[in-house]
């Protein structure tokens, strides 16, 4: 049963068929459009389920990310629950 304010993961171990599978995949859309205006929005959490070495990843990438997103594993909370 889901605890209110948690979300279900949203990773393609747990629902296959997502577009977009990891940060190499999601970069090489981002140099396909060719936008100097046109980031990455990371999520710690589920790249760690998907690729593992999120450290290495991330030291790669960073010029390349505008937004970081950080939960507990394996759920996602707002912070004012932490809080309750």
């Amino acid at each position: 049963m889901q605890q209110p304010g948690t979300q279900d993961s949203r990773h393609t171990h747990d629902l296959p068929g997502f577009f977009l599978n990891g940060t190499s995949q999601a970069l090489e859309i981002i140099d396909a459009v060719g936008s100097d205006n046109l980031f990455l929005q990371y999520d710690i959490d589920h790249m760690h389920i998907m690729e593992g070495d999120v450290t290495a990843t991330i030291s790669r990438a960073l010029p390349r990310i505008a937004h970081m997103q950080l939960a507990d594993v394996p759920v996602t909370c707002p912070l004012e629950s932490l809080h309750g």
